[in-house]
């Protein structure tokens, strides 16, 4: 059984007091329950997601074009996707990366890259989801903290601690380079402000 974390820095949604699986989300969707798109489901909890501001939307489109025109037909470029990371999270990154070979009615439960884009969610961020993703064993994990125009980019999970091993902060004269993507370099200095 999974050990369960609480949730830190995020806002829990009063509507679902109760821990709920994946399995119950999915039939609550089904059902017409999960009306409202600014949710997701982490460790059991429904947590209400941030309304996505502009500069926020700049950096997505930026690096999902970005993505598209580096990547072959072997890969996926999702944004705003679930990610199915284990028996009652269902995390919504704003852009993974996935083998497009996957079943298509099936959500991921792998990516290559994971990345959030934070305008006010930073400790949200860097705290309870970076534990889910490693935990899950997402090889790389980026949060770009828009404000500060930097990215921290995590690498080696270790599942069982919850965390990566390497961790390193880019700024604008660093280029972003996906361990598992040799194909794409993005210069920091080039997302959008």
């Amino acid at each position: 059984m999974v050990a369960r974390m609480e949730i830190r820095d995020a806002e829990l949604d009063p509507r679902f007091p109760d821990r709920i699986t994946r399995e119950a989300w999915a039939r609550m969707g089904d059902a017409g329950e999960l009306d409202d798109k600014r949710i997701e489901l982490v460790r059991g909890r429904v947590v209400r997601v941030s309304p996505i501001k502009n500069p926020h939307i700049r950096v997505h489109t930026y690096l999902v074009r970005a993505f598209i025109e580096k990547l072959d037909a072997t890969f996926d470029v999702q944004g705003q996707g679930a990610l199915a990371a284990n028996i009652d999270s269902e995390p919504q990154p704003d852009i993974m990366i996935v083998a497009a070979d996957r079943p298509a009615d099936d959500l991921p439960d792998a990516a290559l890259l994971v990345v959030e884009i934070s305008v006010s969610t930073l400790r949200y961020d860097r705290g309870t989801k970076l534990e889910l993703y490693a935990e899950s064993g997402i090889p790389e994990y980026w949060v770009i903290d828009v404000p500060k125009q930097l990215v921290y980019v995590h690498t080696q999970p270790d599942r069982s601690a919850r965390r990566y091993l390497s961790v390193s902060t880019l700024r604008a004269g660093d280029v972003l380079r996906p361990t598992l993507l040799p194909a794409v370099a993005i210069p920091v200095a080039d997302l959008p402000r």
